[in-house]
């Protein structure tokens, strides 16, 4: 091997030892800083700024439930029906049955003023009020009752006498007292395209969410900042677990409107609803309401 040769292979040698080198103990590129969303604010905005183009139907053209399932059920005609990701189509008549449920929800829940009325119309659907064992494991419903009145409980006083002493609390009528709570209590319905939307979903899960749309659809009437129900107060003749245990899975529905509030803020408004094989009909489950521009503290009670 002639001395050039041994130069050229020994520099070899060493350019690829530095690659090596190089490529093992270099530093690693630095990772971009991940970019913040929107703060809430921006997003409560933005959503005020998407919702002006609507027209404010005040409530009291929704005086009896035949109005608002009216004007429920000619919303259908233009109402987006979601095919995103998250969705499943409708199957026939699926629309309609799940509209029309929504409209009477809305019209005894929000447009009537009277506790004992909303209980009636909930009794004659089928549900039934939770156990008083639930409510306190999950909610302590008797403490939060005593803050809200103001006085003791009495160990006689059923949960019925609760939900309608507890009523203006929950339609707005009265702040909670020292909490600064307030119950949502809806002014307007609003009016006109993209203002009604539609979808139906396919889970395994009993932590049933709020809408999913597509993400790529951006911060505008649908997305942004939900707040749930904060007390379930109703359950059904069967348990969601126990469907899911013998059935795998339940189908669901997403009803959304638009409504006004007394404090101004105009809001999504989401009926969350599942089908019950057995019983062959939609239950409502949730209730989520949009984050208004002037306060995050509000109660949504169904």
């Amino acid at each position: 091997m002639s001395s050039r040769t041994s130069v050229v292979i020994a520099s070899l040698a060493l350019l690829g030892s530095a690659t090596f080198l190089y490529l093992r103990w270099r530093p690693p590129a630095p990772v971009p800083a991940p970019q913040a969303g929107p703060s809430l604010k921006d997003q409560v905005e933005q959503s005020q700024k998407a919702m002006a183009r609507f027209a404010a139907l005040p409530l009291e053209r929704f005086t009896a439930p035949e109005a608002t399932r009216e004007w429920f059920m000619g919303r259908i005609a233009d109402a987006e029906i979601d095919q995103g990701p998250q969705s499943v189509p409708p199957k026939p008549g699926e629309v309609e049955a799940v509209v029309a449920e929504s409209a009477e929800f809305f019209y005894y829940r929000f447009c009537q003023p009277e506790a004992q009325v909303y209980i009636d119309w909930r009794a004659r659907k089928g549900y039934r009020f939770r156990s008083d064992e639930s409510m306190e494991k999950n909610w302590q419903i008797r403490r939060d009752a005593a803050i809200s009145l103001e006085r003791p409980i009495r160990p006689d006083e059923t949960l019925e006498d609760l939900y309608r002493e507890m009523w203006p609390f929950a339609t707005g009528q009265k702040l909670i007292p020292n909490l600064d709570l307030h119950g949502v209590r809806p002014r307007a319905l609003l009016d006109g395209a993209g203002s009604f939307r539609v979808q139906f979903f396919v889970t395994a899960e009993s932590n049933v969410v709020g809408m999913k749309y597509d993400p790529a659809s951006g911060l505008d009437v649908w997305d942004g900042l939900f707040g749930g129900t904060v007390r379930r107060w109703w359950t059904w003749p069967f348990s969601l677990e126990e469907r899911l245990r013998s059935e795998g899975k339940v189908r669901g529905a997403r009803v959304g409107w638009i409504v006004e509030d007394e404090a101004d803020a105009r809001c999504a408004m989401i009926a969350i609803w599942l089908w019950d094989t057995q019983s062959q009909r939609w239950w409502l489950w949730e209730v989520k309401r949009g984050v208004g521009p002037k306060s995050t503290q509000f109660v949504l009670e169904i």
